[in-house]
Order: C-alpha cells, then sequence, then structure tokens
C-alpha cells in the first residue's frame, strides 16, 4: 500500500498529506473504492482479497488514488472534481487506459499473478477487464503468460475466452464497450457513453 501511495504521490505531489484514513473489509463489491464520511474525511475502503495480488492492488489503488488526487483542491497539480459528466467519463476512461498501461509494464509473473486473481474468481472479473489487461500484451508475452496461467491452474475454458478477445479491435472500441456495462461506472456515465458523446 505505502508503495503505491508514493508512485501516484510522485504525479501529484501533496497527495500523501490528505486525510485519507484506511480501512480494510471483507466481501466487498469492488476491490478498492473511495467513501466519503460525513464529517466530510475520505475513507479508501479496501478488499481483503485484493492484497493477495499485489500486483492488482497496485493498479486498482493507483486508480482510486488518482480520483482522490483530482476531487481535492490544492497546489502541485491537484485539481478539482470535473464539473461535467463528460469530463468525468473521460477521466474514468483514462484511469483504466493508465491502469492497462502499468500492467503492461509488470513482469511477466506479476501479469500472470493479475490475471488469475480475476480469473479464478467469476465475481472478481464479471465485467470483462482481464480481456483488456491480455489485449496490451504482445503475442510472445501472450505466450509466455498463457503457460504461466495453465500452471496455475486456470482452466482451459477461460484461457480460451482470453484468446479470443485477440479478434475484437481495435482496443479503444473495447475500452468503450467495457465501460458502457451496467456497473461499471456510475449510471450517468454509462448512459453519456452510450449516448456517444464519446466515441473510439
Amino acid at each position: 500500500l505505502t508503495a503505491t501511495v508514493q508512485q501516484v504521490s510522485a504525479v501529484f505531489p501533496g497527495l500523501d498529506d490528505l486525510p485519507l484514513r484506511w480501512r480494510l473489509v471483507a466481501g466487498a463489491e469492488r476491490f478498492a473504492r473511495l467513501v466519503y464520511e460525513p464529517d466530510g474525511s475520505l475513507v479508501m475502503e479496501v478488499d481483503y482479497d485484493l492484497l493477495l495480488s499485489p500486483g492488482l492492488t497496485a493498479l486498482e489503488l493507483t486508480e482510486e488514488l488518482i480520483h482522490v488526487a483530482y476531487s481535492q483542491p490544492g497546489p502541485g497539480g491537484i485539481g478539482r472534481v470535473p464539473p461535467s459528466d463528460a469530463a468525468r467519463a473521460w477521466l474514468e476512461l483514462l484511469t483504466d487506459v493508465l491502469k492497462v498501461k502499468q500492467f503492461a509494464a509488470f513482469e511477466r509473473h506479476r501479469q500472470a499473478e493479475v490475471l488469475a486473481t480475476l480469473l479464478d474468481d467469476p465475481d472478481a472479473d464479471r465485467h470483462g477487464f482481464a480481456a483488456l489487461l491480455w489485449r496490451a500484451l504482445p503475442p510472445l508475452r501472450q505466450t509466455l503468460i498463457e503457460a504461466l496461467l495453465s500452471e496455475r491452474g486456470i482452466a482451459d475454458q477461460r484461457l480460451g475466452a482470453l484468446r479470443g478477445s485477440n479478434e475484437k479491435a481495435p482496443i479503444t472500441r473495447m475500452f468503450l464497450d467495457y465501460a458502457r456495462q451496467p456497473g461499471v461506472y456510475d449510471e450517468p456515465l454509462r448512459l453519456l457513453l452510450l449516448d456517444g458523446a464519446i466515441e473510439a
């Protein structure tokens, strides 16, 4: 957790000075989420299951910490909540793109760990983000990761679903198709994306 906060703070100076508290929970609907308390404080809720995968922890917390940075007024590049649904939708898409780029920079064992965590539990990847991560990998790396996933006991049926995602193009369209599913973003943003306000 500390390393991830430090990495994001390097991009958004002052983030580590915010009154952000941490809370570990079990059985949460999301791996990590921001909670705005009645007293105005921010709490980062993190599901225990997320901590089983250091790679996935880094991806999820990077996304949530970026949201914290953009929601707080102050110096050092930290701004405020974007004023329109369109701006918020762009920010959500941007954080997803950044997560995929961060994943692509991982070494292969860390990439396999992240994908295995998502594929082991259907509820963990009910919206299909693993397919976006898979598409970020070059073919040779996909072959290496597939072997590592097989060693981890990932069923061939699930691996086949990842292979099939290679047939979908372009990846920008995959991002939008992912984002337009119910439950990925909040409903106003999803409806905005369905209306075609943002296109690939």
